[in-house]
């Protein structure tokens, strides 16, 4: 574990540094954009409703998509705009913008 990674997590922290983030951030943004992940962004627009918020097992169940492939469909998607994140208590909460979604 690195230095930086070893001090974040001693202060309480997730142990993902900015320049690990920005770095996860840049490489999410440089998805090729072929049909399946189109096809994989689509579905989960399309299973999330807006205003309603949801947990990663509820959009799972939903589009019955992989794991990795969902989290990395609602990455993307945060990028873009279309997808808001809240922690509420323990758990992380996905909402579609509505003024993203009905354009």
């Amino acid at each position: 574990m690195t230095k930086a990674r070893t001090q974040t997590r001693a202060a309480g922290g997730s142990g993902m540094t900015d320049k690990n983030t920005d770095r996860h951030e840049r490489s999410m943004t440089r998805r090729p954009y072929t049909p399946e992940t189109v096809m994989h962004r689509r579905k989960v627009i399309t299973a999330m409703r807006v205003g309603r918020e949801y947990t990663i097992g509820d959009i799972q169940r939903m589009t019955e998509l992989p794991e990795r492939v969902l989290f990395q469909s609602i990455g993307a998607l945060r990028l873009m705009g279309l997808v808001e994140t809240q922690i509420v208590s323990d758990t992380r909460v996905y909402r579609l913008k509505p003024q993203e979604a009905a354009q």
